[in-house]
Protein backbone atom coordinates (compact mmCIF):
# COMPACT_ATOMS: atom_id res chain seq x y z
CA UNK A 1 0.00 0.00 0.00
CA UNK A 2 1.62 3.17 -0.70
CA UNK A 3 1.61 5.83 1.60
CA UNK A 4 0.53 9.17 0.43
CA UNK A 5 1.20 10.68 4.06
CA UNK A 6 4.72 9.89 4.60
CA UNK A 7 5.83 13.35 3.58
CA UNK A 8 4.27 14.57 6.94
CA UNK A 9 6.72 12.27 8.94
CA UNK A 10 10.20 13.48 9.95
CA UNK A 11 12.36 11.98 6.93
CA UNK A 12 15.10 10.38 9.56
CA UNK A 13 12.07 7.90 10.64
CA UNK A 14 12.57 4.87 9.39
CA UNK A 15 10.47 1.76 8.24
CA UNK A 16 10.58 -0.48 11.77
CA UNK A 17 10.05 2.91 13.76
CA UNK A 18 7.02 3.93 11.53
CA UNK A 19 5.58 0.00 12.03
CA UNK A 20 5.79 0.28 15.29
CA UNK A 21 3.85 3.54 15.21
CA UNK A 22 0.97 2.33 12.84
CA UNK A 23 0.79 -0.80 15.54
CA UNK A 24 0.64 1.50 18.24
CA UNK A 25 -2.07 3.64 17.00
CA UNK A 26 -4.32 0.70 15.96
CA UNK A 27 -4.12 -1.05 19.79
CA UNK A 28 -5.25 2.19 21.11
CA UNK A 29 -7.70 2.50 18.50
CA UNK A 30 -8.96 -0.65 19.58
CA UNK A 31 -9.23 -0.14 23.45
CA UNK A 32 -10.37 3.51 23.20
CA UNK A 33 -13.28 2.81 20.62
CA UNK A 34 -14.61 -0.31 21.82
CA UNK A 35 -14.84 -0.60 25.59
CA UNK A 36 -18.30 -1.00 26.78
CA UNK A 37 -20.03 -2.95 23.87
CA UNK A 38 -22.71 -4.72 25.25
CA UNK A 39 -22.38 -8.29 23.68
CA UNK A 40 -24.10 -12.08 24.90
CA UNK A 41 -22.33 -15.02 24.14
CA UNK A 42 -24.59 -15.82 20.86
CA UNK A 43 -23.32 -13.04 19.26
CA UNK A 44 -19.97 -12.66 20.63
CA UNK A 45 -18.24 -13.88 17.70
CA UNK A 46 -19.77 -11.02 15.06
CA UNK A 47 -19.11 -8.22 17.59
CA UNK A 48 -15.48 -9.79 17.49
CA UNK A 49 -15.02 -9.97 13.32
CA UNK A 50 -16.78 -6.52 13.62
CA UNK A 51 -13.83 -4.87 15.77
CA UNK A 52 -11.29 -7.43 13.35
CA UNK A 53 -12.86 -5.57 10.22
CA UNK A 54 -13.06 -2.38 11.60
CA UNK A 55 -8.76 -2.46 12.42
CA UNK A 56 -8.12 -3.94 8.92
CA UNK A 57 -9.95 -0.62 6.81
CA UNK A 58 -7.14 1.41 8.49
CA UNK A 59 -3.76 1.92 6.69
CA UNK A 60 -1.18 -0.68 7.45
CA UNK A 61 -3.23 -3.52 9.34
CA UNK A 62 -2.71 -6.89 7.82
CA UNK A 63 -4.02 -8.82 10.33
CA UNK A 64 -6.20 -8.74 13.43
CA UNK A 65 -7.50 -11.35 15.74
CA UNK A 66 -10.00 -10.24 18.69
CA UNK A 67 -11.01 -12.29 21.32
CA UNK A 68 -13.48 -11.91 23.99
CA UNK A 69 -14.05 -13.69 27.31
CA UNK A 70 -17.70 -13.89 28.74
CA UNK A 71 -17.79 -12.85 32.33
CA UNK A 72 -21.52 -12.84 33.09
CA UNK A 73 -22.53 -16.47 33.55
CA UNK A 74 -26.20 -16.29 33.44
CA UNK A 75 -27.67 -13.57 30.57
CA UNK A 76 -31.17 -12.59 30.78
CA UNK A 77 -32.74 -9.54 29.83
CA UNK A 78 -30.93 -7.21 32.11
CA UNK A 79 -27.57 -9.44 32.56
CA UNK A 80 -25.26 -9.21 29.34
CA UNK A 81 -21.56 -8.95 28.96
CA UNK A 82 -19.64 -5.75 27.63
CA UNK A 83 -16.12 -5.54 26.44
CA UNK A 84 -14.21 -4.15 29.30
CA UNK A 85 -10.36 -4.30 30.03
CA UNK A 86 -9.73 -7.26 31.39
CA UNK A 87 -11.54 -9.46 28.97
CA UNK A 88 -10.31 -8.52 25.33
CA UNK A 89 -7.75 -10.16 24.02
CA UNK A 90 -6.55 -9.00 20.45
CA UNK A 91 -3.44 -9.41 18.47
CA UNK A 92 -3.04 -7.17 15.23
CA UNK A 93 -0.41 -7.08 12.73
CA UNK A 94 0.99 -4.07 10.59
CA UNK A 95 3.24 -3.98 7.39
CA UNK A 96 4.76 -0.79 6.70
CA UNK A 97 7.03 -1.27 3.27
CA UNK A 98 9.13 -4.56 4.83
CA UNK A 99 8.65 -4.24 8.18
CA UNK A 100 5.94 -6.73 9.77
CA UNK A 101 4.86 -4.94 13.57
CA UNK A 102 3.01 -7.49 15.74
CA UNK A 103 1.40 -6.25 18.85
CA UNK A 104 -0.95 -7.09 21.18
CA UNK A 105 -3.64 -5.54 24.06
CA UNK A 106 -4.22 -7.90 26.94
CA UNK A 107 -5.15 -7.81 30.34
CA UNK A 108 -2.24 -8.94 32.52
CA UNK A 109 -3.44 -9.87 35.77
CA UNK A 110 0.24 -9.90 37.53
CA UNK A 111 -0.20 -6.03 36.33
CA UNK A 112 -3.77 -5.39 37.01
CA UNK A 113 -3.51 -3.87 33.56
CA UNK A 114 -4.39 -3.66 30.18
CA UNK A 115 -1.25 -3.94 28.65
CA UNK A 116 -0.46 -3.23 24.68
CA UNK A 117 2.90 -4.35 23.69
CA UNK A 118 5.16 -5.52 21.23
CA UNK A 119 4.99 -9.12 20.66
CA UNK A 120 7.76 -9.33 17.63
CA UNK A 121 8.94 -6.76 14.82
CA UNK A 122 10.05 -8.76 11.42
CA UNK A 123 11.85 -7.33 8.51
Amino acid sequence: MEDIAKDFFDKSINEKERAIFELGIALGFVYHQFLGIPFRRKNKKYIEKAIEEAILSQPFRIYANVKLKSKVKKENTYYYNEISKDNIDVVIKVKYGKIIATGRLKFIKELNYPLMYIEKIED
